[in-house]
Order: C-alpha cells, then structure tokens, then sequence
C-alpha cells in the first residue's frame, strides 16, 4: 500500500523509526513485518543455530537486522542453561517435562538432544548497547518465557509497545511456563491493551506406551489425522489501545499503519480519526480515506451467500 510508504517517510521517524523485537527466531521473522522491514530495525534473538540459516538473505530487507545468537534472559547477563529439543523450535532455559510430554503425539518434538550452557542477554542490556530507549512490534516465541521477558522491559517501554504477540504454552512439556491464565491476567491488568486475536494450537492426546502397544506404524502416524486435538499453545495478539498518555503523532501514524496490516479497519478508522482532531497533518484525511477504501466488502459477503447457497443444497439433496 503506497500510503504506508508515505506515512514511514514522515519526518517523525527520521531519528525514531520502528523497533522491531523478535525473540525466538529460528526458522523466520514476523512476515506481517514484512511492509515495514525497509524502514526498520529489527532484532533477532535465538541461541539455537541449526535453523537459522535464512536470516542472512533477510538482512537486506531491513533498514537495519541484529541478530543476537543468545538467550534472552529476564534477568542475567552471562551465561544459563539451555535445553535442546530435538525440534529448534521447541528448545527452551526451561526443563522439559519429559515424562509428562510423552502422553502427547507431539511429543516426538520435545525429546531432549543435550543441556547446554549458552550466552544469555537482557532485552535492557541489549537495548542499551543499540542506543534504543523504546520498542514498536514485541513478538516472543520462547518455549514459556514470554510473558517474564516482557515484564523485563520495564513499564514505560511496554506502555510504549504497538503491536505484541506472546505465545504461551505448552504447560505439557515445560517446568514452571507462564501459562495462558497468568499471560491474559497481566495483560487485562494493563488495561492499555486489547487482544486482537487468540489461536489455539495443539496436539492429540495419545499415550507413547500405548501408541507402541497397539498401532501400527501407519495408524501411528494418522494420529494427527484422525483424532482431535487438544488446545495446548495460543498465539495470542494485541495491540495498543492508546488509553495511556505519551504516544505523540509518530505512534499514532505507526499504529495506524499496524492495525492496517491486522486488517484492524475500525481500530484503524478511530486512530485516523483521532490523529486527525489532534494533529493539524492532512496525512490523516488520508489515512481515514485509504482506511475505508481498504475494507473488502464485496469477496467475504459473495463468499458467505455461496456457503449458506451450497449448505441449503446439501440439506434439499438430503
């Protein structure tokens, strides 16, 4: 979309532009930062290198890419412990339950290559060393540390936080995870907050000694085919609401630019709204006209009649 070409150009991120963490990225960045990768900083965290291998091609997609092959700690600078999974993306500083886990069909991922001792940082230390006092996009995928590394941040950079995605679970194969009840506890506490989205994903409950007992191979590995699953993980979404003082016209054109890219089309509309009666700035006018223009009407309404025509088909054929 050009408009957002127009509104990162603003002379409001000459010195400021957007901040982008991602902590846990081993097999990619946050795609939806994809319209904002050329005017950004981005840093990247994951102590796990065997799936890392794509970010160098990223490097060149952003106004600027650290990447930092350490633990992000909430609280030690130094040196930890680090538990390797058999999948990366599973590999936490948290104990896996290695029994518990073991009653899940997922659990193939979690099976422990090695403990290991790797760096850890502070999302403060790292901030400090980059010269940065503030943070736009927070996306945390750690394996259940999400919410304790947010809150290492400190509340004045969190008030300041746009768009944030948190990943709690799974309490099945992690020791003392911050878990889905205490992540939305803090952050309805917040108050500044609202959740946009929350995707459960999960896995079939189905007990290694009996898959071995009495399935075949075959049947084994339908397992996800055939039988439910159970809600074990969420991705949970939420952006700014604005409620607290101290965002100026810069955060309220990125976060227009963000609720956009969420397909957020009323938060959107409000935000140019508001920017509108709160800065003399004709981007705004702008921002409002290109908010309304962007609603898809016509595809999801065509969409929904051919659904309720093919489900009433269905019931006459029957």
């Amino acid at each position: 979309m050009k408009i957002f070409d127009k509104i990162l150009l603003h002379e409001v991120f000459a010195d400021q532009p957007p901040v982008l963490l991602d902590i846990g990225s081993s097999t990619h960045l946050c795609e939806r930062w994809n319209q904002l990768a050329k005017y950004s900083i981005c840093i990247a965290f994951d102590p796990d290198a065997r799936q890392m291998d794509y970010i160098s091609a990223m490097a060149g997609n952003y106004r600027k890419l650290h990447v930092i092959p350490a633990i992000v700690h909430p609280e030690l600078d130094g040196e930890c412990d680090f538990y390797l999974a058999s999948s990366p993306e599973c590999s936490s500083m948290l104990e896996l339950r290695s029994q518990e886990v073991k009653k899940w069909h997922f659990q193939y991922f979690f099976q422990l290559e090695k403990k290991v001792k790797l760096p850890c940082v502070t999302l403060s230390g790292i901030l400090s060393d980059l010269k940065l006092n503030y943070v736009d996009c927070f996306k945390a995928d750690t394996q259940g540390t999400d919410l304790r590394i947010l809150n290492s941040l400190g509340e004045n950079r969190i008030a300041r936080i746009l768009s944030l995605e948190l990943e709690p679970g799974p309490s099945a194969a992690y020791v003392n995870d911050d878990t889905l009840g205490s992540v939305i506890s803090d952050m309805e506490q917040r108050h500044n907050f609202r959740m946009i989205a929350c995707r459960p994903l999960g896995s079939q409950y189905f007990p290694l000694e009996l898959e071995e007992k009495y399935l075949s191979k075959l049947q084994r590995r339908l397992i996800p085919t055939v039988l439910r699953e159970s809600p074990l993980w969420f991705e949970l979404s939420y952006l700014n609401n604005f409620n607290k003082g101290g965002l100026g016209k810069r955060e309220y054109l990125l976060g227009w630019v963000l609720a956009m890219i969420e397909t957020e089309y009323g938060w959107a509309s409000e935000l140019a709204e508001m920017g509108k009666a709160k800065f003399n700035d004709q981007i705004f006018e702008e921002m409002q006209h290109a908010t309304l223009k962007a609603i898809p009407w016509i595809r999801p309404t065509l969409m929904k009649i051919i659904r309720k025509i093919s489900l009433m088909s269905r019931f006459k054929d029957a």
